[in-house]
């Protein structure tokens, strides 16, 4: 009784993607794109694409505390 459950394997296109880092910013963008490496079964660009993910999101923290006090406007 060893029956194997289907799996979701939902694959987000380039543009869902995009759309999806438009709306939410880069980490919800890395959240779908290691999906789309988990269904495809592919650890290392899974964790990869996480590791690029946290990086994008330092570096815009990052630079958030250097930019100028009123250079938003």
């Amino acid at each position: 009784m060893s029956e194997e459950q289907p799996t979701s394997s939902r694959v987000y296109t380039p543009w869902q993607v995009s759309v999806c880092c438009l709306i939410g910013g880069p980490v919800p963008a890395t959240w779908l794109i290691a999906e789309n490496f988990r269904v495809f079964d592919d650890q290392k660009k899974r964790k990869l694409a996480f590791l690029y993910g946290a990086i994008t999101m330092l570096a815009l923290i990052g630079l958030g505390f250097v930019l100028p006090k009123h250079s938003s406007g």
